[in-house]
Formats: structure tokens, C-alpha cells, sequence
């Protein structure tokens, strides 16, 4: 069943210095119980797609798509209507556990709150569920913690509130944006390993935004990767790292160590990312792709269908790459 539908989303944000294109023409769509990839380097638009469905952009605007969750389109809804689903039934583990929790409030308190807001219930019965949903993300001695500040926690157990706190509605849709950073491998392992747990206990969708290709291995079922607020590749994981077809796509994997190789350098992508208030007229990548041909330079290319469920944006798509 298809739980979350996004077409053309256009978001962009209004500077002394310009108009900024955050996010142009996105488009991709989300599964029950299945986990999707957003991938691409830091600034190319991926918290800002996330903050686009969730209707959080205070200093920016959506300028135009559609984003369909269960067949209601959440951006026409009235805000208190939204508000219900935002974190009820479509919740969040933003990137920073330390900056996104209230510093003036325990761990407990918050994750209660949010029980009240959503499920209706009283406090009691909200305080009892906080209790088990800590002690099912991991977190020791769940009622002492509970009267713990964010700032006594470790990173780990800050992320265990988070998805605590993202789970206490049990969401059909869980946006993770970067649940493993600043985690040392270990903890990032442990908290992977309880998304997973948790996405089969509520048979969730999970939306899984990070940098770390080793994370979408591991975790995602399809993956879309992004480049100067676009989507330029989405496919099934297996296929993706089998055989990428867009040169950023190729550029990525490439920079991947390899245990066999045993390279002295990695492998870079040369040049940088466009300036977002100042795109080139064709496609966004021509200068860094080493494909790159003359209508690379006057049209900009769109999301086409190759087959066997891949969708690519690029002129060189039917070509050997």
C-alpha cells in the first residue's frame, strides 16, 4: 500500500543575496512498512524535503507539488488538521537530540506530553506507556531516567528518547534525518538495529536521510539520491549499488572505500556543489560529471523511467555510462 506520495515539492527560501532553491521538483513515494533512502551530500536539500512534508518551513515557502499522505494532500489542510497528523501519525527524529529536546524539561515530561496531545489520554495512563516506551528503545532504569535533563544523557541515549518520543503515537510514517551522526560505530549499530525492531513491531514506513551509503546498505529497501535539490536517481537498493546510472550516483559509490583495492587516496568528486541562489541553466551536475555533453549545458534533464523500477535524470540515461 502506498502511504506517502510526493510530486514536484518546490521549496525555497527568500535572502538579501537571492532566492535560494532548496528543494526543486521533487518527487518519489513511500510503501507500507518499507524504508526508503534519502541520500546526497550535506545542502543538497534532504532535511529540507523532510521539513517540507512535515509543513515546517517558518522562513521559507513551498512554492508548489503535492505531498499525499494516505490520499489526503497534507498541504492544502488547515493547520490544526495538520497538526494532528504532524507527529501523530506522521512523526519525526530530528538531527540533533540535544538541540531539538527542551533543555528545561526531563526526558520524561516531554515524551508524556507528547502522549497527551496525540492519544487523548490522561496523564496517568500517558506516564505508565512513557515508562515501557523507554524500556523498549533500550534505555536502563526507565523510571529513574525519565527525571533526567536532556544534557545528563549520553548521544545514544538522547537518540533513544528521540525515537521514543517519535514512536509514543506509533506513526505509519517515521522521517529519520540523520539518527546515527556524531554516534560512535557501536551506538550507531544498536540504534539502526532498534529502528529496524521498532519498524516490524508497528509495521512502519521509514523515510532514512543521511550522507552514509553503509547506512542505506543496510537498512533502506529503495533509495533516492539527491543533488543541488534535486532527485537525480531513485531505485531499489540492490539495484543501485549493482549498477548506478547517473554520474553523481557513480561519483558517490566511487568514493566508498574498498577493502580490496587498499588505496592510498579515495576517490573524489572534483569540484563543488552549485551555488543553490545561482543554478546553472542546464543540468545542475554538468560541471562535475565526466559525461558531460552539450545539452548537458542547455537542458535540464527529468526524472525518466529505464525500467526495473529505476528512475534516472540524466541526458546520458540510455547510454553506457
Amino acid at each position: 500500500m502506498k502511504v506517502l506520495e510526493v510530486r514536484g515539492l518546490t521549496t525555497r527560501f527568500y535572502t538579501l543575496e537571492g532566492v535560494v532553491k532548496a528543494v526543486e521538483n521533487v518527487s518519489f513515494e513511500m510503501w507500507g512498512g518499507k524504508t526508503l533512502g534519502l541520500v546526497g551530500e550535506s545542502g543538497c536539500g534532504k532535511t529540507v524535503t523532510a521539513l517540507s512534508i512535515m509543513r515546517l518551513i517558518p522562513q521559507g515557502e513551498i512554492v508548489s507539488g503535492n505531498v499525499r499522505y494516505k490520499g489526503r494532500e497534507l498541504l492544502k489542510l488547515p493547520e490544526g488538521e495538520m497538526r494532528r497528523i504532524r507527529g501523530g501519525e506522521i512523526a519525526m527524529i530530528f538531527q540533533e537530540p540535544l538541540l531539538s529536546l527542551n533543555p528545561v524539561f526531563t526526558i520524561g515530561n516531554q515524551i508524556v506530553e507528547a502522549i497527551v496531545v496525540h492519544k487523548r489520554t490522561s496523564r496517568m495512563e500517558a506516564e505508565s506507556f512513557m515508562i515501557k516506551l523507554l524500556e523498549l528503545v533500550g534505555i536502563p532504569s526507565p523510571r529513574e531516567m525519565a527525571g533526567c535533563y536532556p544534557h545528563q544523557l549520553s548521544g545514544g541515549m538522547r537518540q533513544r528518547v528521540m525515537i521514543a518520543m517519535a514512536i509514543s503515537t506509533q506513526p505509519s510514517v517515521l522521517i529519520a534525518d540523520e539518527p546515527t551522526t556524531a554516534l560512535d560505530v557501536t551506538i550507531a549499530s544498536q540504534i539502526l538495529e532498534l529502528m529496524r525492531e521498532l519498524q516490524s513491531k508497528f509495521k512502519m514506513s521509514i523515510l532514512l536521510i543521511t550522507h552514509d551509503l553503509g547506512v542505506i546498505a543496510e537498512m533502506a529497501d529503495a533509495v533516492a539520491v539527491m543533488y543541488a535539490g534535486e532527485i537525480v536517481e531513485c531505485a531499489e537498493v540492490g539495484h543501485l549499488f549493482k549498477k548506478p546510472l547517473h554520474p553523481y550516483t557513480k561519483g558517490l559509490l566511487e568514493c566508498l572505500p574498498d577493502p580490496v583495492r587498499r588505496e592510498t587516496y579515495l576517490k573524489t568528486i572534483p569540484g563543488h556543489v552549485p551555488d543553490l541562489r545561482n543554478l546553472p541553466s542546464g543540468c545542475n551536475f554538468q560541471d562535475r560529471c565526466p559525461y558531460a555533453i552539450q545539452v548537458c549545458k542547455e537542458a535540464k534533464p527529468h526524472l525518466v523511467d529505464v525500467g526495473s523500477g529505476t528512475f534516472v535524470s540524466c541526458h546520458l540515461y540510455q547510454e553506457e555510462l
